[in-house]
């Protein structure tokens, strides 16, 4: 028996009679319940999914039970389910405390809300972990970028992306949009015809320029690799396109490679990502967390979702 919230767990290991007379006496109330609900014509008695195995387990002789009870293990500091919640605010520590109890009821109530979902067949069972990020995250923020940039011939998606990913990132770190670059970088990913040089320059000047007028004298940093351990034991390897170092903490801003895609829920995964890890390996936290979609001129700043 395992759960998701328990820390500690000891097996019996003892065969005092109190655990045999408790597992009879378990067993006697689900076969005396069942039998009850059958017999008065009830068409689904209680304890269905139990019964067989009660039936089967009551008659085995005792040193068998002893043996069944030698390998059952009880979880201590399980959380009840009234302390769910609770439970589930403290380790919320990515966010700030005025946030972690009302997210945490949001979270429950969008969990047992897809529970019922799964038993009406209306969703899937699996539930990814981008779905609860989802859910705990909410648009706090839209800002104006620039001049939505025009695409005006027919080009891969992706493929304008990286260009202007590349683009961004060669002007971050140079601190301005070189026009002859830009050039360089859109016939390199054959996009010329696609994107006009001018029209990204602007745009990529347009980024710079807010990022400084909204965080002035700031320490910026561009495309800073991340790798560290997730608490699901995988790996996390990346990159944080805009690093910006605030008095009191960090600032996270991802440009969105591909302008095509239509949901951003991938989008805010990876950002609550790099900001756990970075969180963790810096003992500074994460401020705001931020998304630049340069072809539609604007930036999205996302966080808890309080409500």
């Amino acid at each position: 028996m395992k759960s998701l919230y328990s820390r500690h767990c000891w097996t019996l290991r003892q065969t005092e009679p109190s655990y045999a007379w408790l597992f009879a006496a378990e067993a006697q109330r689900v076969m005396g319940e069942h039998s009850a609900a059958v017999a008065s014509g009830n068409p689904k008695p209680p304890h269905a999914d139990r019964i067989k195995a009660c039936t089967a387990s009551l008659p085995l002789p005792e040193p068998t039970q002893a043996e069944v009870l030698k390998r059952s293990s009880i979880v201590t500091e399980e959380s009840c389910i009234v302390d769910l919640e609770a439970d589930i605010a403290r380790k919320l520590t990515l966010f700030t405390e005025e946030y972690r109890v009302p997210l945490a009821q949001r979270l429950v109530g969008w969990w047992d809300l897809q529970v019922i979902h799964t038993l009406c067949g209306i969703r899937e069972h699996a539930i990814s972990k981008t779905e609860v990020q989802r859910g705990a995250y909410a648009v706090a923020e839209v800002e104006p970028v620039g001049t939505r940039l025009a695409i005006s011939a027919k080009a891969d998606m992706t493929t304008i992306g990286t260009a202007m990913h590349l683009c961004i990132a060669r002007a971050g770190r140079s601190g301005k949009a070189d026009l002859d670059e830009i050039d360089q970088i859109l016939g390199n990913w054959g996009v010329s015809d696609a994107l006009d040089k001018k029209a990204v320059a602007s745009q990529v000047e347009a980024l710079l320029t807010w990022v400084v007028k909204r965080w002035p004298d700031r320490p910026v940093h561009i495309e800073v690799p991340i790798e560290a351990d997730r608490p699901d034991s995988s790996r996390l390897r990346g990159r944080i396109d805009f690093l910006i170092d605030a008095e009191d903490g960090w600032i996270l801003l991802d440009h969105k490679s591909n302008p095509g895609g239509t949901s951003r829920d991938a989008d805010i995964a990876k950002l609550a990502s790099y900001a756990e890890a970075l969180t963790r390996a810096t003992r500074r936290p994460v401020k705001e967390q931020w998304l630049y979609l340069p072809v539609g001129a604007r930036a999205v700043r996302v966080e808890a979702s309080p409500i």
